[in-house]
């Protein structure tokens, strides 16, 4: 130890104290692809942590940057403080002051829109147009079609955060068309910042069944406008004749509105991540929770989804439909809540196969809380989480009763297996907690990842999780963690 200490190189020391940053009401290190506060997961992850409940509306957003940034008459960089956060590059030098940043000409408009390009100069004029506000429009849309990719992403975001909705079809269009597909996503939350008047084209995106990108980018907007503005009965008023899309028939629309009626009767907060087709199934399925001779999937995914990762849902949730399960689904904020949806799911039935999704590291999934990578430090006794202090509770809870002999448990949660059988783990607690489960049965990836997709037999029984990495990098964690290895003790 004291050989690493006295030859780490003070370069990276300061780097890492750099990126340490201390507020209020909470302490965090911000990873290199950390979301930045203002980026559509750093709004989103603003919005929806259970740790802090702030609707972060456009202007909000715009009146805390330029607060950091801006004195009273003009914008003047604060150099103690800066931008907090990372992702959209360095400060660079502090800006010269401009009496009245609205009235910039065309000419200094189009100059900042380039130095958007600049890690260097970008916050900069972030900032500057940010304050320039409605005179920045026109510009900022003209520049969707921009040849560089991180111009148009950063136009689509600064018009989200000035919210006029003139810049709506520009931003649909951009959503639809563009060919890369982080500008499509900005594009979508930009939408979705717009308000209700942006839910006739996310609609059409989202019931495009043609194309799964569309759908989630649509969902991810029409989300975004239930958060900001009221929650789902927002979007179930404006699903009218007079103000739906054409393309859009008014019978589907309707159907849309029943279903997520429903969603909210089954505290489904987030129905917009799952397919139409898909939301059919599980609101049938919730609504009728008796066995029909389909074997039993329990899914249950999380509330807080800071950066979208979970509106992505089909390769697991369509594959089991599509192999004859009996999907029940439900969101968790809470451990407790992951308990009793999973005893109120098999109540009648014991599952086969269980899905636990949420943001994850070796020792926790989040499921009200933010990414347990970069908040490891909280988990202890956090009932957000599933972590590794819950053996007892998962024990005093009977979880065990709720899967069959042989079941099989999939972790969509990244690194829930990191360290194998040697380390505790997520996987391991649920091999403790589980010991009726398949040998090497409990599926885990040991890095960050998502599914691509579940492969069965010829009997419908799953045969192989694939999770986007190589398969030693997947653990399946072994039936005899019982008598060795890792011990996970209880608390």
């Amino acid at each position: 130890m004291r050989f690493l200490i006295k030859h780490i190189p003070v370069a990276f020391l300061i780097f890492v104290l750099a990126n340490t940053f201390i507020f209020a009401d909470q302490t965090f290190t911000i990873t290199g692809d950390g979301p930045n506060k203002y980026s559509p997961e750093g709004i989103q992850r603003l919005s929806k942590q259970g740790s802090n409940p702030q609707n972060l509306s456009p202007e909000t957003a715009l009146s805390d940057l330029t607060r950091e940034t801006a004195e009273a008459k003009g914008l003047q960089f604060n150099e103690t403080k800066g931008l907090r956060g990372g992702g959209h590059g360095n400060h660079g030098p502090a800006p010269r002051p401009i009496a009245n940043a609205s009235s910039l000409s065309p000419l200094n408009i189009q100059s900042l829109i380039d130095d958007l390009a600049d890690p260097c100069k970008q916050s900069n004029a972030i900032s500057l147009l940010l304050k320039a506000k409605k005179s920045a429009i026109g510009p900022l849309s003209q520049a969707l079609s921009n040849a560089n990719p991180m111009i148009r992403q950063e136009a689509a975001w600064i018009l989200g955060l000035i919210g006029d909705t003139k810049a709506i079809s520009s931003l649909y269009l951009t959503m639809r068309m563009d060919n890369n597909h982080q500008v499509k996503k900005y594009a979508s939350v930009a939408l979705g910042t717009m308000g209700t008047k942006a839910i006739g084209p996310l609609l059409s995106a989202y019931m495009d069944a043609s194309d799964d990108d569309q759908r989630v980018l649509g969902g991810q907007g029409l989300q975004e406008i239930a958060d900001r503005s009221g929650g789902i009965n927002t979007i179930i008023q404006h699903l009218s004749p007079k103000e739906l899309p054409a393309d859009i028939p008014f019978v589907a629309a309707q159907e849309l509105a029943g279903l997520l009626k429903r969603s909210k009767q089954f505290h489904i907060d987030f129905p917009f991540r799952l397919p139409m087709n898909t939301f059919k199934e599980i609101i049938r399925n919730r609504s009728v929770d008796n066995p029909d001779g389909r074997p039993l999937a329990v899914v249950v995914y999380p509330k807080n989804d800071w950066n979208g990762g979970f509106y992505d849902t089909n390769p697991t949730i369509r594959s089991l439909i599509e192999h004859n399960y009996r999907v029940m689904f439900y969101e968790a904020e809470t451990d407790t809540d992951m308990i009793n949806s999973l005893k109120g799911a098999t109540n009648q039935q014991k599952a086969s196969i269980i899905v636990l999704g949420g943001h994850g590291s070796r020792d926790a999934i989040s499921f009200g809380t933010d990414d347990p990578a970069t908040y490891r430090f909280t988990l202890a006794g956090n009932s957000r989480t599933l972590n590794l202090n819950d053996q007892r509770k998962l024990s005093q809870a009977n979880i065990s009763s709720t899967l069959i002999k042989n079941g099989q448990i999939i972790l969509e949660s990244c690194s829930t297996g990191e360290g194998k059988s040697q380390k505790n783990n997520i996987a391991n607690l649920l091999r403790k907690a589980f010991p009726q489960a398949r040998a090497q049965g409990i599926w885990a990836p040991t890095l960050p990842t998502s599914i691509d997709s579940l492969k069965f037999n010829s009997h419908d029984a799953l045969d192989e999780v694939k999770y986007r990495l190589p398969k030693d990098k997947v653990y399946r964690a072994s039936i005899d963690l019982n008598n060795s290895s890792p011990c996970v003790q209880p608390s």
